[in-house]
C-alpha cells in the first residue's frame, strides 16, 4: 500500500470524486491515483509512449475492460470469421501493465 502526504481533489464528475496524490517531489514522472473505494493506482513513466500501471490484479482487469472497444464492422473481417479474433481492441494488457501515455487523463476519469 502506498502512503502520501498531500491529497488534492482533481475532479468531481457525476458525484464521483477523483483524487490525485502527489507524493513524488523529484519530478520523475510517477503519479498516484486514488479512487472513491480507496484503491491506489501507481503510474510510472516508462518512455515517451508508455506508462506502467501498478495496481492490484482485479483493478488491472477492470482497467482492461474500461480501455476495450469493438472495431466497426468487425463481423465482416476474415480474422473474426475464422474465429482467430474476437473483434476487440485492447489498449491495456494486465499482464505487462503498459498503458499508452496519452490515456492518463482517461485513467483519471476511470479512478
Amino acid at each position: 500500500m502506498f502512503h502520501a502526504k498531500e491529497v488534492n481533489k482533481v475532479k468531481i464528475d457525476n458525484e464521483f470524486e477523483h483524487f490525485e496524490i502527489f507524493s513524488n517531489l523529484n519530478n520523475s514522472g510517477t503519479k498516484y491515483f486514488q479512487s472513491c473505494d480507496n484503491t491506489i493506482i501507481k503510474l510510472e513513466k516508462v518512455n515517451e509512449v508508455y506508462n506502467k500501471v501498478i495496481c492490484e490484479p482485479g483493478v488491472g482487469y477492470e482497467i482492461k475492460d474500461y480501455f476495450t472497444f469493438k472495431v466497426p464492422n468487425y463481423q465482416f473481417m476474415p480474422a473474426y470469421k475464422n474465429k482467430l479474433w474476437d473483434g476487440n481492441i485492447y489498449l491495456f494488457n494486465p499482464m505487462n501493465c503498459l498503458l499508452y501515455g496519452g490515456l492518463t487523463e482517461q485513467l483519471e476519469i476511470f479512478c
